[in-house]
């Protein structure tokens, strides 16, 4: 099977793994639209 091998590729093979991860914090004073924010009315199906 071919591989592919170039300078760097560790580097940015490894990159993910330095990347901090951080959960998203909604601001709603900052948001522009309020309807997405807040969750979707249920929905209802009318079975007859």
């Amino acid at each position: 099977m071919p591989t592919l091998d170039f300078k760097g590729k560790q580097f940015i093979y490894g990159h993910h793994l330095t990347v901090p991860v951080r959960t998203l914090k909604i601001d709603r004073e900052k948001s522009l639209n309020t309807n997405l924010l807040s969750p979707p009315p249920p929905t209802y199906q009318i079975i007859t």
